[in-house]
């Protein structure tokens, strides 16, 4: 599975070689560079270098950036965005879309995505970035060339939360817990690191702990969304 430098360098080579498709799905667990590399690529297409690490998006005329409002990406915006590429380039190159996390598309909204890539207007490229491309349906996927942005290596996550001034114990402990995603282990550090390592230290010593004290224990992971939470934690202290 190739890495996001690799994704970059194939992406380039396509650009020089003016063989661009005219849709992406750019697809991986979050914080694996699938967005900063979506705003490299725009940049890369409208001859532009714009900052891939901004929250906000980048400002261009033939940029176009959808990503959802109230928690979906609605029809109204898909259609703004197909009317939009439809004009000629204000700089008489390509025209870029980036849609930002593209599960949010309801299905009337992935309807017209849908119809929108399989009649793409000239010079339009469309980008989807996606943690859950199986959430779009299959139909949309198919039209789109896809990058999978791989998870990264416990040892790389660890590394880059020790440089962000987080303790070795922590740094290992929640780069175990993040499932490949450095944004996971950053929210693990930031957060219930704490609990998860009272769970793991009483797992250690479960072996030499009474049926009552199992069974008090158990009791914690009974009812209400609190215990719902505690569930969910160790299970993932235990994957």
């Amino acid at each position: 599975m190739p890495d996001e430098r690799a994704i970059r360098a194939e992406l380039e080579a396509a650009a020089a070689r003016d063989s661009v498709r005219g849709a992406y799905l750019f697809e991986g667990p979050p914080g694996t560079g699938k967005r900063a590399t979506a705003i490299w690529f725009a940049g890369l297409l409208l001859r532009r270098t714009f900052a891939e690490d901004d929250p906000a998006p980048p400002a261009h005329p033939d940029l176009k950036w959808l990503e959802p409002e109230a928690g979906l990406i609605r029809i109204a915006a898909v259609r703004q965005l197909q009317t939009e590429l439809a004009l000629v380039s204000h700089q008489g190159g390509r025209r870029v879309a980036l849609i930002h996390q593209a599960e949010r598309l309801r299905v009337e909204a992935a309807n017209a995505l849908l119809k929108l890539l399989e009649e793409p207007p000239p010079a339009a490229v469309v980008v989807l970035v996606s943690a859950s491309p199986e959430a779009l349906p299959a139909t949309l996927r198919s039209r789109t060339t896809r990058y999978r942005f791989s998870p990264w290596p416990e040892g790389r996550i660890r590394e880059r939360l020790e440089a962000d001034g987080f303790a070795e114990r922590d740094a290992k402990l929640a780069s175990g817990l993040a499932g490949g995603s450095p944004d996971h282990a950053r929210a693990w550090a930031e957060g219930e690191l704490e609990e998860a390592r009272e769970m793991l230290e009483w797992l250690e010593e479960a072996p030499r702990r009474s049926p009552d004290e199992i069974l008090d224990y158990a009791e914690g992971f009974r009812g209400g969304e609190p215990a719902r939470r505690r569930a969910q934690l160790l299970l993932a202290v235990l994957g």
